[in-house]
């Protein structure tokens, strides 16, 4: 069963997250989830297609709530690091 990560406005499946920037400094989540989420239009073999990542962000000063919500997603992850190897 597919896992998911709910914000206030949105509700997204983890299976199809590309990758995380994690921004500390600025205390700031960027996810990027893979382009097939995003319907395109084809007609008759012509329409437009994307390979640009679709991004989803939240910094700890303009949105909180999700910014907790990534961050304690974050956490239950086991990752290998350098960090961890000191």
């Amino acid at each position: 069963m597919p896992k998911f990560i709910k914000f206030t406005n949105r509700i997204v499946n983890t299976a199809f997250i590309r990758w995380v920037d994690i921004d500390k400094p600025a205390e700031k989540f960027t996810i990027y989830v893979d382009q097939s989420l995003r319907s395109s239009v084809f007609i008759f073999g012509t329409g437009y297609f994307s390979s640009d990542p679709y991004t989803i962000w939240a910094s700890k000063a303009e949105h909180p709530e999700s910014y907790a919500t990534i961050e304690k997603w974050i956490q239950t992850m086991e990752c290998v690091s350098e960090e961890n190897h000191k």
